[in-house]
């Protein structure tokens, strides 16, 4: 049984499009409008195996006051260092588009559109999968309620403070859900550290996901389209050592024409990528370095 695919093959689906030749050169679509290789770490993944575990460090380990003997000299003190690990396993991600042979032939088609689509739908995969790890946030940093307004008082002090209890190590950033841009954006607060910030009225936003030209104490705003709408609209704050993305293969785009003149009669074209993302701090519903900002 054939596939269930997008067949792209009426006269509606590519009336709209500009003339270009069809490329078969079109290997890689770059990945340009997300921030998220900024705010989390992202890591190759060049080994065998789809699995990578993550040692974590040991940062609870207090050291000990020494004092000197005129005999002894200074004592020798140690403790047990036992390490702890997060693993991250990566999955393959990837969506197919058919050009049929009728489309071809009598439709003036561009393979420029098919891959931004494809390039986008990566994108909003990927955004989906790094958003939904406010999860990983524990219950004590789990801040505001569904339905709740978010403001300055409520939200982004609580969570700042709630991860500076973790000590969580900077850069710390916090990306909001799109519909809290409406409730955080007209505090005084955040409108005056835009106005004291750098060229404020110069901000270029982008609007699918992007930097909201504000960052204090230090916390550079984000937003994102690709949040969890469930009981309430989650956005999160977060350390860059909170997360990691291991890529095992960057996402490519492939155009296949062998079955033109045959079976599917069509030109396919598909997006891969070979990625895991995870949290790589405590455990999946410890991470001190997040906090889920609910509203």
């Amino acid at each position: 049984m054939a596939s269930a695919v997008s067949r792209l093959g009426t006269a509606g689906e590519f009336g709209n499009l500009n003339p270009t030749i069809i490329s078969a050169q079109v290997q890689m679509v770059a990945l340009t409008r997300l921030p998220w290789q900024r705010l989390i770490n992202w890591m190759p993944h060049n080994t065998k195996g789809s699995v990578t575990n993550v040692v974590q460090s040991t940062y609870t380990t207090a050291m000990s006051a020494l004092s000197e003997s005129a005999t002894l000299g200074m004592g020798e003190v140690s403790a047990a260092y036992a390490t702890t690990s997060r693993s991250v396993t990566q999955t393959a991600k990837g969506l197919d588009f058919f050009l049929t042979l009728m489309a071809s032939e009598f439709q003036v088609a561009d393979a420029t559109h098919i891959v931004n689509t494809l390039g986008a739908s990566f994108g909003k995969r990927l955004d989906t999968d790094i958003m939904a790890l406010y999860t990983e946030a524990p219950t004590a940093n789990e801040i505001g309620a569904s339905l709740t307004a978010l403001t300055y008082a409520n939200s982004f002090v609580p969570a700042f403070a709630a991860l500076a209890s973790g000590a969580t190590p900077n850069p710390i950033f916090w990306v909001l859900a799109s519909p809290q841009i409406a409730e955080i954006g007209t505090e005084s607060q955040f409108a005056e550290w835009q106005k004291l910030g750098q060229a404020w009225l110069d901000q270029k936003i982008d609007l699918p996901t992007g930097y909201l030209g504000v960052a204090p104490w230090g916390v550079e705003c984000y937003y994102s389209n690709n949040y969890t709408a469930s009981a309430g609209n989650h956005g999160m704050m977060f350390s860059r050592e909170a997360f990691q993305l291991h890529e095992h293969m960057p996402f490519t785009v492939a155009i296949d024409s062998s079955e033109i003149g045959v079976q599917s009669r069509s030109i396919k074209f598909g997006g891969t990528a070979i990625y895991g993302v995870g949290g790589v701090r405590d455990t999946s519903t410890t991470n001190a370095w997040v906090a889920d900002i609910v509203s």
